[in-house]
């Protein structure tokens, strides 16, 4: 059974389809906040100081037609650890292959995380990641149109089923709790060293850039290695086996070759795509991916 699968009843309950989809992650044990109808800002003063409530409580104080809002970090205590997320904003199409590289780089299980879809109809996203502590914020990576962050104690995100202030469109479910499976194996688990901050050291420049040490690249060795890569025809290792090859190339023809040489096993490929993507490596401020 999962989580977000009493949307009826609970509608029916509560009179309101916003309350409905956001209930179940209050009962779980998520802190609830009350938003400004078809917008971000939360309603109350002083709400990341105030009690957490439950789902009832909320309900009862709760205006139709407000959004709703999910504190994170410390006030989100559930039975899987503390709720926080990852803020994947990308404020323009161009920068989604950039952005997503980082993601995949900061997570790369992301695609395993409950997430929500922004009602801002882009690529934008909230992944939910619980952690054993409650995570403060930071921003991990940012470039041209996106940045990635990490939100913990003292924010929060507007919850599923909400409406976006511009676009009139609700957030969405993309992929749901599953509590069943949770109880078996527990829930998704996120590395948090490489949710990490950018660290200063060596050169100011590559440091800001995330950039290690580059080693010379054994080409003949490398190729060799991408014939064991399978996943020509999944976008999201597409993108990383693009990214490792830009930086180890530099950028030059002698990577972007080799990703085609790879790429190129797929049905899907398309030399236009692939040559935009390409050039919008690079770009990153998150420690890249490497070979």
């Amino acid at each position: 059974m999962k989580i977000i699968a009493n949307d009826t009843q609970l509608q029916s309950k509560y009179g309101d389809p916003i309350l409905s989809i956001a209930l179940p992650l209050i009962k779980i044990g998520a802190a609830p906040l009350r938003v400004k109808p078809r917008q971000k800002a939360a309603i109350e003063n002083g709400w990341s100081r105030a009690p957490v409530v439950s789902a009832d409580i909320f309900a009862t104080t709760r205006k139709t037609g407000e959004n709703v809002g999910i504190r994170l970090g410390k006030p989100s205590k559930t039975p899987f650890g503390y709720l926080n997320a990852l803020d994947f904003d990308v404020r323009n199409s161009g920068a989604e292959p950039d952005a997503r590289a980082a993601l995949l780089c900061a997570c790369p299980n992301a695609n395993e995380l409950p997430s929500v879809i922004s009602g801002s109809g882009g690529a934008s996203r909230h992944f939910y990641i619980f952690t054993p502590d409650p995570l403060a914020s930071w921003t991990i990576a940012k470039g041209d149109g996106w940045e990635l962050a990490v939100k913990g104690t003292g924010t929060y995100v507007v919850a599923p089923g909400s409406i976006h202030p511009d676009t009139g469109q609700p957030y969405h479910w993309e992929r749901h709790f599953d509590l069943t499976l949770w109880q078996l194996i527990g829930a998704p688990v996120v590395d948090l060293s490489l949710l990490r901050k950018p660290k200063l050291g060596r050169d100011p420049l590559d440091d800001l850039l995330g950039k290690p040490d580059r080693l010379p690249v054994d080409w003949t060795r490398l190729k060799s290695a991408l014939g064991f890569v399978d996943g020509y025809h999944d976008r999201d290792t597409w993108l990383r086996i693009g990214a490792a090859l830009h930086y180890e190339s530099g950028g030059d023809d002698q990577g972007y070759q080799s990703w085609c040489e790879w790429s190129e096993q797929s049905a899907k490929f398309n030399s236009r795509d692939q040559a935009r993507t390409w050039a919008s490596f690079g770009r990153s401020r998150a420690s890249p991916i490497t070979a």
